[in-house]
């Protein structure tokens, strides 16, 4: 192996191996890993705190004008590709467009200022909470918002230019 050509592409430098060396210690401390860890943090977020969160977004969201939205049980997947079978029990926020398709207000959400990415099973889109920092609650309904408010048609122009 070491007189191999791609041995020298392959070796680790000491940067490499500096930064293994701290992500092997903060894993030692489960606590400290989990703060540390955006995905350990994620996965650790007791179930019932999703379940509140979503209770409390989705009037907040419906009252952006999308749509309806239900609080729904789910499933989250751990790692979809390499882990199928793994999932861990999440609430998410199930949305039904007033108008439009759920496909194409996926595709203007993952366009948005703040690219929400959710699923779509059937005519509804799924924003699956496990997946969404508490600290980005606010901009999730932000960006709903922002789907929401009515678009100048080209040539238009909006009160606040009228009156400058």
């Amino acid at each position: 192996i070491e007189r191999h050509p791609l041995m020298p592409a392959l070796r680790a430098d000491k940067v490499a191996l500096a930064a293994l060396a701290a992500t092997l210690r903060l894993y030692q401390d489960p606590d400290l890993a989990e703060r540390s860890v955006p995905l350990l943090s994620l996965l650790a977020t007791p179930v019932e705190n999703l379940q509140n969160r979503a209770e409390r977004l989705a009037p907040q969201i419906a009252a952006t004008g999308v749509g309806p939205v239900e609080v729904v049980r789910s499933e989250s997947r751990i790692a979809p590709g390499d882990l199928p079978s793994q999932t861990i029990p999440s609430y998410a926020l199930s949305l039904s467009p007033s108008s439009g398709t759920a496909p194409a207000i996926a595709a203007l959400l993952r366009r948005g200022r703040l690219p929400v990415v959710g699923c779509v099973q059937g005519d509804r889109l799924i924003l699956d909470l496990r997946t969404v920092f508490p600290r980005q609650d606010v901009e999730l309904v932000a960006a709903l918002e922002e789907l929401a408010a009515p678009r100048p048609t080209p040539g238009e122009t909006s009160d606040v230019a009228d009156s400058l």
